[in-house]
């Protein structure tokens, strides 16, 4: 569970399959840790890669 006071990231994709930019993410995110809250938009609605984040705060 986020941090009450947990920053919000917003970070928007042409797609969210697992691929290059997205396994970045993925990792960075993960590491990150819930220190920040993430929204993913994803334009296509797909958001295959969300199966390797740790959920803690994470919102597609």
């Amino acid at each position: 569970m986020p941090h009450p006071s947990s920053r919000v990231l917003l970070h928007a994709f042409s797609t969210f399959k697992l691929a290059g930019p997205q396994t970045r993410f993925v990792q960075l995110a993960n590491a990150f840790g819930p220190r920040y809250r993430h929204v993913i938009a994803a334009m296509d609605n797909c958001f295959d890669a969300g199966q390797c984040l740790f959920h803690h705060g994470f919102r597609t």
